[in-house]
């Protein structure tokens, strides 16, 4: 069965529809991948954490699995947001695929890992804190901080994550095992 594509607003769905729904199997007509270019802006997050959620519910998938790929979206964009660059058009990609037992998101903003400075080094120099959020060290966090948990969540919840950059930004992505 050839796949149907549909826009709904800036978001790109599409669907494999499968003959029959049964237990362990995607319902029919059920999206398998998302492409959107979202606005740079906080709500953001919400939005694709919501799409994402509209699109799990009919899988049928174990609640702790939902929340865990919601959380980890949530948090790749936030961050996208946080320690990235806009594109052109003011918007940053979020891209997903719900495969049969792994799902993999995507977040790309148009920012370099160069730029990337948490709100506690600002003042001093990031170099070296690019280069260790460019090889995945996470450093530890003050249990009194108000920030900073991002990753070590996507870290924690996450079947495994990159970091991918080049000329064209920063795309940080993560999978989920979904059985």
């Amino acid at each position: 069965m050839n796949p149907e594509t549909r826009t709904e607003g800036t978001a790109d769905v599409t669907t494999a529809g499968a003959s029959t729904a049964r237990a362990g199997s995607p319902a029919e007509g059920v999206a398998r991948t998302y492409d959107a270019s979202l606005p740079f802006a906080d709500a953001s997050a919400n939005l694709a954490r919501h799409d994402l959620l509209d699109q799990l519910r009919p899988l049928g998938l174990e609640r702790h699995v939902v929340e865990d790929a919601t959380t980890i979206l949530h948090e790749l964009v936030r961050n996208g947001i946080d320690h990235g660059a806009p594109c052109e058009d003011h918007t940053l990609e979020v891209r997903w695929d719900v495969g049969d037992d792994l799902l993999t998101l995507r977040v790309t903003d148009c920012g370099t890992p160069n730029g990337a400075c948490p709100p506690e080094c600002v003042d001093d120099d990031c170099s070296d804190h690019a280069e260790r959020w460019r090889s995945k060290i996470l450093t530890p966090i003050a249990p009194d901080a108000l920030r900073g948990r991002g990753l070590h969540l996507v870290d924690a919840l996450s079947e495994s994550w990159d970091v991918e950059t080049g000329e064209e930004g920063t795309t940080v992505s993560a999978q989920v095992r979904l059985r």
